[in-house]
């Protein structure tokens, strides 16, 4: 495993690029976490290397150990000239000890100094950090730097359920509703808006209790997602937030693909598809809830659904044949 670790790194170091996306896949300590995290660390992936043509390095956490991933990312960070950018996503699951982040990896975690200090060797560039894991609040404000903006996926330590906005956040990736200033591209900035938005709303209508809220260091200042004493939720940012002047209006996932469906049913079809992933993917962190039986009753009636929803946006598209009394589309 070590040698094609290597190997592979020798070919990518070859390949020199303004934009380097490290991608590091935890444990998640159930098949149904490890599935999502799976799923959202292929998605950071694919974003990466088709939206922004970047090279991408993506470490399996539950195989790569602590000193492997931390050299690796030093040789990358070691890299970074003035003007290229180094994003680095963390996909799974944490814990705080003592006011200790860890990040969970095979054998030895990764900690919040491990981050810091792997950061602080880079020479030059800009550093776009997401941490996608719960009780990831408390890093927004350690790894604050000049040059650099730092997104979690939570608000604090507290917040210890798996948080789902990962999910969220590839989604605006692709999403042209995402693109607020609507000049074809999304920006971190955007991503996480859309993202803090879909989560709120998602509870709402789910209506569940919101176990995450987002937050975004914006280089050496806590921007958004930081609720003061005595103050209700904020639904817009603070007024004094100016989007121009904030560097992460300035990084940039992706252009958002303009999904070209021909069918305007399709197209409403597909954002009930979009929707009903999202409640596979929480259900999956809720299993350990409920009764087997229920989970995987639960489970059934979502992927039946979703593969009804695939074959009907196929047949509006064209693409197959309508099942037997089908009625073919005149649109």
């Amino acid at each position: 495993m070590l040698a094609w670790l290597l190997t592979g790194f020798l070919l990518f170091s070859q390949l020199r690029a303004d934009t380097t996306a490290v991608i590091v896949h935890g444990l998640g300590g159930m098949p149904e976490y490890e599935e999502n995290f799976t799923k959202w660390s292929q998605g950071l992936e694919e974003t990466f290397r088709k939206g922004r043509s970047a090279e991408v390095l993506l470490l399996d956490g539950r195989e790569v150990r602590r000193d492997e991933i931390l050299d690796q990312m030093r040789q990358v960070a070691s890299r970074q000239k003035q003007g290229d950018e180094l994003w680095l996503f963390l996909v799974g699951h944490a814990n705080v000890n003592r006011q200790r982040y860890k990040f969970n990896i095979k054998g030895p975690d990764l900690t919040d100094e491990d981050l810091s200090a792997v950061l602080g060797s880079m020479p030059a560039g800009r550093a776009f950090v997401v941490v996608a894991t719960n009780s990831s609040g408390g890093l927004a404000a350690a790894l604050s730097k000049e040059g650099r903006v730092v997104v979690t996926a939570t608000r604090g330590v507290r917040e210890k359920y798996p948080p789902l906005f990962l999910s969220f956040f590839l989604e605006a990736a692709e999403s042209a509703q995402a693109d607020s200033d609507k000049n074809g591209k999304v920006s971190l900035l955007e991503a996480y808006y859309y993202a803090d938005r879909r989560v709120k709303d998602w509870f709402e209508e789910e209506g569940r209790i919101q176990t995450e809220h987002p937050l975004l260091a914006d280089q050496t200042s806590l921007i958004l997602g930081v609720k003061k004493e005595g103050e209700e939720e904020e639904e817009t940012p603070h007024p004094d937030v100016s989007g121009a002047n904030l560097l992460a209006s300035l990084a940039y996932l992706s252009e958002p693909p303009q999904q070209a469906y021909r069918n305007e049913e399709a197209r409403r079809l597909a954002e009930e598809r979009q929707d009903l992933e999202r409640q596979v993917e929480a259900l999956k962190f809720q299993k350990s809830e409920m009764p087997s039986s229920e989970y995987y009753q639960k489970l059934e009636a979502l992927l039946v659904r979703l593969a009804e929803l695939n074959q009907r946006i196929q047949e509006l598209e064209g693409e197959t044949e309508p099942d037997d009394g089908d009625t073919p589309s005149n649109e």
